[in-house]
């Protein structure tokens, strides 16, 4: 990806609200809005070497709005613990993370300063760079994204839309014109997390219990909903990992993070394993994200003070500790996958 954007934010926050009303998917073309403008020089900085090295990005939630300082910090991986970067990426709050296979690196950021969630921008940072390479409207309150591996697209879940009834969506941009479509699913209200696997299909879950998968396969133009009968659970997040669907989340109002592998078959989702995130901060599922990557499940959890690294598929006990927030809690995390030379 590489659109920037300019102004009139205004006039297209109308239309896409529009196209969202008559239900289905719409295609709306490049946008031209006023992003906030992010922190580039100020605050955000990164060391040289990172450039060469794999990278775990997190980013920080805080009671209200970051005043200074940065809210994404950038780790050497897999070490997890050297600090080789910040990223100041603007006063607002920062949400999901995600990485595509050239090391580029998407944050979404929850800009709408009156508090109504409306609406977002995603900023796109190249592999060790400290400032964003493009910036991407979003007409609504993002959360999660995802890269598909195959075409490069950019997928956003939206958690809240606006209006009476306060749905949710996934708006899918195109990774060669930058035109975006949306799609929203009526079983899913409140769409939290989003996440592509090998072959360009786009998996989704609702903030809501119930267990609210949903399936928007490559060519099709809705979503189809997945049959997981696992009684009372409400998804936190999720990932395509080797031929099956991960997902964390939380049985009953409390308990110890759950993690489910779920085997997918038409629109028919099985238990292949099942396992519990324990400790260290994980007594309570608060919508944190997680990255699976050698044998280790990173995430920040509630109370999120640490991110931690659990054993994968076991779970258990945390394997190791790695770093704590300096305010607020942990929210999203992707590890950037540095270019090797050949």
């Amino acid at each position: 990806m590489a659109l920037k954007y300019g102004s009139n934010a205004f006039a297209i926050t109308l239309l896409s609200v529009a196209l969202a009303a008559c239900g289905g998917s719409q295609s709306v073309p490049p946008q031209n809005v006023a992003a906030p403008q992010a922190r580039g020089g100020s605050g955000s900085w990164m060391l040289p070497e990172a450039k060469g090295e794999d990278l775990l990005y997190a980013s920080v939630q805080t009671t209200c709005c970051v005043t200074g300082g940065a809210n994404v910090y950038v780790f050497a991986y897999p070490n997890g613990r050297k600090l080789v970067g910040e990223l100041s990426v603007t006063s607002n709050i920062m949400y999901g993370l995600c990485s595509d296979r050239k090391g580029d690196v998407f944050v979404t950021d929850n800009s709408e300063p009156s508090g109504s969630g409306l609406y977002s921008y995603v900023y796109e940072y190249k592999h060790g760079g400290s400032e964003p390479s493009a910036t991407f409207l979003d007409p609504w309150a993002a959360d999660g994204c995802s890269v598909d591996p195959a075409t490069g697209n950019l997928a956003v879940a939206n958690w809240f839309t606006g209006g009476s009834e306060q749905t949710g969506n996934v708006i899918v941009y195109d990774g060669t014109t930058g035109r975006y479509t949306t799609y929203f699913d009526s079983k899913i209200p409140y769409v939290k997390w989003c996440a592509y696997d090998d072959n360009g299909n786009l998996y989704i879950d609702g903030a809501d219990f119930g267990t609210q998968i949903a399936v928007l396969r490559k060519g099709e133009t809705s979503f189809s909903n997945i049959e997981l009968n696992y009684g009372e659970f409400l998804p936190d997040s999720l990932q395509w990992y080797h031929n099956r669907l991960l997902v964390t989340g939380y049985e009953g109002s409390i308990g110890p993070e759950l993690l489910l592998e779920v085997g997918v078959r038409g629109t028919k989702g099985t238990i292949l394993g099942r396992s519990f995130l324990r400790d260290y901060g994980h007594k309570w599922g608060a919508d944190a994200q997680f990255v699976v990557r050698s044998g280790e499940l990173i995430s920040g959890g509630y109370p999120g003070y640490y991110l931690h690294a659990w054993p994968f598929p076991q779970g258990g006990r945390a394997l190791r500790r790695l770093a704590r927030t300096p305010d607020g809690w942990w929210y999203g995390v992707t590890i950037s996958v540095a270019l090797r030379k050949k």
